[in-house]
């Protein structure tokens, strides 16, 4: 008689030995899965944007009131207010503070190098500076391609929802349509250390001004540090240097 579980033993090592048998005999295919899982997860990572985060600090001083001063004297203490500091929290997040560092930035355009496998941005060395709007709200947001065809002279090219534009033109001269207004001038200490025109291809977009201004809102971090009159501002941005940029501006 079979002692109990002895059946199940003998079933359990048959099955476990089929599969070793399995894999082995198809070990070709295991191995092309797993290279092409590995494959696809390293181009997935280099292909996706990395965020960089900058932080800065704020040390806000009390303001000056008479009664303020001989209050915060018998306190014992010379530090602002938990309602100056909410203010002046107020004021760093507000849209008409972060509207004007983004003018001053100039982050309506944003600007791309395109590579063989992955689509960079830049933020400063550009060989040129796009100065213009969009007149059908549709192009926010669409691509244009420009090639450098020499010390003067570009190539522009968009498609976007059925509308085509391919031409070449000057650094300088305005190009208008009833899409959009666009002036591009050439940087000429960049443009000069070119060696060959036409290899690079370059792209640039038209951001909407208000969905800038909502989305810095968004990614500005307002917290008070230990120390009872500091604010900590921090931001993540694709451009480091951009980030750092922005928080030196907005306080």
């Amino acid at each position: 008689m079979n002692r109990p579980g002895t059946n199940a033993a003998i079933i359990d090592q048959k099955d476990i030995k089929k599969t070793i048998l399995l894999v082995l005999k198809n070990w070709y295919w295991f191995f092309l899965f797993i290279t092409l899982g590995v494959g696809l997860s390293v181009a997935y990572l280099y292909q996706a944007t990395s965020y960089y985060g900058a932080e800065a600090k704020i040390l806000v001083k009390p303001q000056k009131n008479a009664f303020k001063d001989a209050l915060s004297e018998s306190l014992n203490s010379g530090g602002p207010s938990k309602d100056e500091i909410a203010n002046e929290m107020e004021i760093l997040a507000s849209s008409r503070l972060i509207s004007k560092v983004i003018n001053e930035l100039n982050l309506d355009i944003s600007y791309f190098i395109e590579g063989r496998l992955k689509t960079g941005e830049i933020y400063k060395g550009k060989p040129f500076v796009v100065e213009g709007k969009v007149l059908d709200e549709n192009f926010y947001g669409a691509s244009f391609e420009l090639n450098i065809l020499g010390q003067e002279k570009y190539r522009l090219a968009v498609e976007h929802n059925g509308f085509i534009y391919d031409e070449e033109n000057k650094f300088g001269e305005p190009v208008v349509n009833d899409k959009f207004s666009l002036i591009i001038n050439s940087d000429t200490s960049v443009i000069k250390n070119i060696k060959q025109f036409g290899d690079t291809k370059y792209l640039f977009t038209i951001n909407n001004h208000s969905y800038l201004v909502n989305e810095y809102q968004h990614a500005l971090q307002l917290g008070r540090s230990d120390e009872a009159s500091v604010i900590v501002l921090r931001l993540e941005d694709a451009v480091q240097e951009r980030a750092i940029d922005f928080l030196s501006l907005i306080h």
